[in-house]
């Protein structure tokens, strides 16, 4: 048989003096019978009691109470969380919304105001136009008088150009009176409705070409935009970068036909497009761009 081993306070026996001590160290009522003093350790979150320090953390571990009150703290804080983010995002999209209207409105009175002193050159142009008649076109700079009053007179010069051109397999970039002529005779609506590429195409035709239809303007460097022509004098030149070219053009009366034609325009300052087209043509020298890449391409086809 076993050795049993009976507790001498409260009679409980056991199988061994090891678990005797333990139930001596640990059982409340035997150490009430021993007169010892209890320690209770109680759980702060439900409460409970327990004997020792290590029940005490054993029980945390599991505490259904802890674990709710732990998930409650981690919700409130996922939901101050959220709030805060929402309140930044709403805050970042007015920011953003202001930022655009403000943006938009500056880019509005730029235009408006863009377009106010357009207007006010082109009614500057037409003033001065309608104001100033010159009998004939020197070698100034001249203005255009109304086409239709002038038609005859405007046959005549047509004419005298025509005859003049049978004879001409040259360029002079200095005789303002045969590229004014030419604008005067051939830009109309249609024209600027396309800008300086339809610019471009009434120049080749009908100042880069002779009376036979042979190019006197031919392309030697397409990517630098150098040109060579045979001057008056019969030596052959270069026109590097077709400044020759866009110098006259500058110096023409392109923009006193252009300004005369727009000003008939009544959606001119309405419509972007037809704007912007107008807008080429009367700041041709300011930039001349796309007129030279049509020059190119134009005289390039020549060439095949």
């Amino acid at each position: 048989m076993e050795n049993i081993v009976v507790c001498e306070f409260c009679s409980k026996e056991f199988s061994s003096k090891g678990n005797l001590k333990v139930h001596q160290k640990n059982a409340k009522y035997c150490l009430n019978m021993q007169g010892k003093s209890i320690n209770i350790y109680n759980c702060n979150f439900c409460l409970k009691a327990l004997s020792s320090q290590q029940n005490l953390h054993d029980h945390i571990l599991i505490c259904k109470e802890k674990l709710k009150i732990e998930t409650e703290n981690k919700y409130e804080k996922m939901k101050k969380s959220i709030e805060r983010l929402e309140r930044l995002n709403e805050r970042q999209r007015r920011e953003y919304e202001e930022k655009m209207e403000r943006k938009l409105k500056e880019q509005k009175c730029e235009y408006e105001e863009k377009i106010d002193k357009i207007r006010l050159e082109y009614e500057k142009m037409r003033i001065e136009y309608e104001n100033r008649i010159e009998s004939r076109m020197d070698k100034h700079e001249a203005t255009m008088s109304n086409i239709a009053m002038k038609s005859k007179q405007a046959n005549i010069v047509n004419n005298t150009t025509t005859n003049n051109n049978t004879q001409q397999n040259f360029l002079n970039f200095d005789d303002k009176d045969r590229l004014n002529n030419i604008i005067e005779n051939h830009v109309n609506y249609d024209i600027i409705n396309k800008g300086q590429v339809g610019f471009a195409g009434v120049v080749y035709q009908k100042y880069l070409k002779d009376e036979k239809g042979d190019l006197l303007y031919k392309i030697v460097d397409m990517s630098r935009q150098n040109f060579e022509y045979t001057d008056e004098k019969g030596e052959v030149k270069v026109d590097l970068g077709a400044k020759k070219l866009t110098d006259a053009v500058s110096k023409s009366n392109l923009t006193k036909v252009v300004s005369c034609i727009a000003k008939d325009i009544n959606d001119i300052f309405e419509d972007k497009d037809k704007f912007e087209k107008v807008s080429q043509l009367t700041e041709f020298d300011k930039d001349n761009s796309k007129f030279r890449k049509e020059i190119v391409r134009l005289t390039k086809i020549n060439d095949k």
